[in-house]
This record gives structure tokens, C-alpha cells and sequence, in this order.
């Protein structure tokens, strides 16, 4: 497993496309920082930012997906690289398992999306917090944050490396993953609207003099206690969900949201391996 990881580690430190990305994150961090500075000084008046913003922005519905695309192309292209040029068959000749290549493969794929996680940490410690001033949020809810967002990019890593290991194509696996990124943001969103619908809205009606008067009435639109609670499971089990909820720097499932991405990556990787024993390399 170590000369695995050794290897995988030496090629991805000679990877552009790992550069690349981790120049992205740190480019478009710092381009949010300088539209801010640039906004407060055209409008003295406005609201305040606070560095807490930026945190946010890392994994917002802006942040994740970037880091999403960035994870899937480098995790893709990696792997991939490995069915074009045979090196698979090289490793299973040299005695290591099938199981040992797929989890090395994740780990490799895993510690990408964390130096991607890192590298937004370090932009907004080292650029907005000297301008915007410290964290405001406490500092059990920052940690959280960081702690389920690093959590959600460790499954999307997961879900990445089992697309690629099995698909073999790397165009076939970006596809695949940027179509299911896609398809699931949206999807999630409207979960998410319905789950965030008042009870009560408000509707104009005429009373018994005539006049125009607006009332509080029942929102038909409000989905049904069960469905309702069904809805916040997806949106706190799947990471595109988790993701909804952290950009909103809000109250969120901590523990659960951290307990279902875990479980996704462990049951992700062991169906992987299992799958994987019995692919047809040839």
C-alpha cells in the first residue's frame, strides 16, 4: 500500500492539472476578497463583510461545485491514466491487490480534495482576515463548517474514484461525474425550497365591507410533516444537500451531517472494491 501511495504521490506532484487547481482555488478566493474591498470602498454604506463571508464562500453553492469539477478532473485524469498507459496491470503483476490499488487510488484522490480545502483556508487567513477583520461566528460553529465541508469533499472523492475506477475512460468519468454534480445541485435546490416554505402566507382577500385586506392563510404548498421530514434527510444524507446548508452559515445537523458523509465514503469504497475484484482488465 505504501509504495502504492509513494507512487501515486510522485505522480500527482508531477501533474500540471494538480497545480492548476490548486492555483484556482487560491485565484478565485483572493478575486472575491479584492471584489469586496472593491465594493466597500465605491460604497462606504454598505454592509459590512466579515471574513466569516469568505469561509462561507469556500463551501457555498459557488465554492463546492468549483472544487467539485477541480476533484473530478484531476481525480479522473489520474486514474485514468492508469487504464490508457496499463499501469494497473503492471501493479497486479507486481503482487499488490486489487483492493490495495482501489483504496490507494481514494486516498490519493481524498488528499487532493483536502490540499484544495487547505489552500481556501490559508487565502482567507492570510488575505481577508488582515482587511475584513477575525471570524465572527463562534468558534464551534466555524469548526463545524470546516469540519462537515471537509467531510462532503471527502465523498464527492469517493464517488469521483469509483466512477473512475470502473468507468476506465477518464472522458466517460468527467462526464459522468460533472452530469451527476449538475443534475443533483438542481435537484437539491428544490428540496431545498420546498423544505424552507412558510406555514402560513399571505393572501389578499375582500371582507364583508368590500374592502381590501390581506390575511394570514395556510401555505399549500408546505409539504406534509412526513414529506417534510423525508426531504431534510436527503438534504442532510447527500452531499449536495450538506453543501445547501453550510453555505448558509446557519444552524445545521452537525454530527449527522458529518456521520452520513463518512458513510458514504466507506460504503462508496467498499462497493468499489468489491466491483473492482471482479473487472474485466483485459
Amino acid at each position: 500500500m505504501l509504495k502504492l501511495l509513494r507512487s501515486n504521490f510522485s505522480r500527482a506532484i508531477k501533474n500540471k492539472t494538480m497545480w492548476i487547481s490548486l492555483a484556482v482555488q487560491a485565484i478565485v478566493m483572493i478575486f472575491m476578497i479584492i471584489i469586496s474591498v472593491i465594493q466597500r470602498k465605491a460604497d462606504p454604506n454598505s454592509s459590512p463583510v466579515a471574513s466569516d463571508e469568505f469561509l462561507l464562500v469556500i463551501y457555498s453553492l459557488f465554492g463546492m461545485p468549483l472544487q467539485s469539477i477541480l476533484i473530478s478532473v484531476f481525480g479522473c485524469q489520474i486514474i485514468g491514466a492508469d487504464y490508457a498507459n496499463g499501469t494497473i496491470r503492471n501493479k497486479l503483476i507486481m503482487g499488490h491487490s486489487r483492493s490495495s490499488i482501489y483504496i490507494s487510488n481514494f486516498v490519493t484522490v481524498a488528499v487532493f480534495a483536502i490540499l484544495l480545502n487547505i489552500v481556501g483556508l490559508l487565502t482567507v487567513c492570510a488575505i481577508a482576515m488582515p482587511i475584513f477583520g477575525p471570524f465572527k461566528y463562534s468558534a464551534k460553529l466555524i469548526a463545524w463548517i470546516i469540519i462537515d465541508g471537509t467531510a462532503v469533499m471527502l465523498a464527492y472523492a469517493a464517488i469521483v474514484t469509483i466512477v473512475s475506477m470502473l468507468s476506465k475512460s477518464t472522458t466517460a468519468s468527467i462526464v459522468i461525474c460533472l452530469l451527476t454534480l449538475i443534475i443533483a445541485t438542481f435537484v437539491f435546490l428544490s428540496i431545498s425550497f420546498k423544505v424552507n416554505q412558510p406555514d402560513m402566507i399571505a393572501e389578499t382577500s375582500f371582507n364583508e365591507l368590500g374592502e381590501l385586506v390581506e390575511v394570514m392563510v395556510p401555505n399549500p404548498d408546505r409539504p406534509k410533516p412526513q414529506l417534510k421530514a423525508f426531504y431534510q434527510f436527503c438534504l442532510d444524507f447527500f452531499p449536495s444537500g450538506q453543501v445547501l446548508q453550510l453555505s448558509k452559515g446557519e444552524k445545521f445537523h452537525d454530527w449527522q451531517m458529518l456521520l452520513y458523509s463518512l458513510g458514504i465514503v466507506t460504503a462508496t469504497t467498499a462497493e468499489g472494491c468489491l466491483v473492482f475484484r471482479r473487472l474485466d482488465l483485459k
